[in-house]
């Protein structure tokens, strides 16, 4: 798999052999340019494709052949989505995975509280959930996942073990915080676009379309259309003949306690 210090060494080489050529010829000088924009492609791609692990190794699904299905839900809890969320789920007995905003989760202390005493995982996904996360420094990343921590070990047995970065964003500094903290980081197989498509019956057939064993779906728990398409979303994956697992149950991870 390429990754960031993979890259780095094939670049270092070429960029090597490119001086060398042009010791002989200068007219060669044009592979450094050309070098230069192939590596901050990479980089810029590493950063926004998730599950391309470039600079973390970042989990998108299960290694199963087992119909095996995560359903996953971001950015809230929302006061007014949430709980229909909930309801949906326990009415046909689904265990989900909540990655969670820590600002939002503050305000829904008891919300936050029923996704766990439901039986459901919370996982961190910031406090802030800035539109700049990506380029906080070391410190004030860590700070902000820290602060998120504090909120959901306040209502839980358990510490946040998965993290999702915010907008799928990873570079350099996550993962060192990442890794710092001791997360898994986790990202997705199936892409609802429950946030820009408008039409229901669109969203459920993108995901029944891409449904695969050990998939991780992405959804949004802060949406009404996501409330909308829940129940049957759920309804043909079921139909399908796939079991609903949480993230750390499809992965194999064990919650990690106070």
């Amino acid at each position: 798999m390429l990754n960031l210090r993979n890259a780095s060494i094939y670049m270092i080489i070429l960029a090597a052999l490119g001086f060398l050529l042009m010791i002989f010829n200068m007219q060669y000088i044009w592979l450094f340019a050309a070098l230069a924009v192939i590596y901050i492609y990479l980089l810029v791609m590493g950063s926004v494709k998730i599950c391309a692990g470039f600079y973390i190794k970042v989990l998108c699904h299960g290694g199963t052949s087992e119909k095996l299905v995560a359903l996953t839900f971001d950015d809230g809890p929302d006061p007014d989505q949430t709980p229909r969320i909930l309801e949906i789920l326990e009415k046909h007995q689904v265990r989900a995975t909540f990655f969670v905003i820590g600002r939002k989760a503050e305000d829904e202390e008891d919300l936050l509280r029923n996704i766990f005493s439901a039986g459901h995982t919370i996982g961190n996904h910031s406090y802030s959930h800035a539109l700049f996360f990506d380029l906080f420094g070391r410190k004030k990343m860590e700070q902000d996942l820290l602060r998120a921590n504090n909120v959901i070990e306040k209502v839980s047995a358990n510490k946040p073990v998965l993290f999702r970065p915010p907008f799928g964003v990873t570079n350099p500094i996550v993962a060192k915080v990442v890794k710092k903290l001791g997360y898994h980081a986790i990202g997705w197989s199936v892409k609802s676009l429950d946030t820009v498509l408008k039409n229901p019956d669109k969203i459920v057939e993108r995901i029944n379309d891409r449904l695969h064993p050990g998939a991780v779906i992405l959804m949004h728990d802060d949406r009404e259309m996501t409330v909308k398409v829940l129940e049957e979303v759920i309804l043909k994956i079921k139909k399908e003949g796939y079991r609903f697992v949480g993230v750390e149950e499809m992965m194999g991870f064990t919650p990690r306690t106070r």
